[in-house]
């Protein structure tokens, strides 16, 4: 458990600073929105994934749906940096 939160820690910190650095930095939206582009994207892969195992399933073990909660729980942890750092560092400039 506790290599579990460390990670989940390790995680958010870098989330958090690449966004950070990105809200800073760029100028254009596109690019500050980068991160939560890949946030959505993993959420999407997320849903395939337990899709495969909803429909195609065989009975078993449902290691698929397993799978995409794990990774769901990794990615609502970057999710939550990620809102951190655009409430943190996102004001819009006057």
């Amino acid at each position: 458990m506790t290599e579990t939160i460390i990670m989940c820690a390790v995680l958010s910190i870098i989330v958090f600073c690449s966004q950070a650095i990105l809200c800073l930095k760029a100028k254009q939206k596109t690019v500050k929105l980068i991160p939560g582009y890949i946030i959505v994207a993993v959420y999407a892969i997320c849903i395939i994934l337990w899709f495969i195992d909803l429909f195609g399933g065989s009975g078993g073990v449902a290691i698929w749906q397993i799978f995409a909660f794990i990774i769901s729980i990794a990615n609502t942890v970057a999710f939550v940096s990620d809102i951190l750092a655009w409430i943190a560092f996102g004001k819009p400039k006057n």
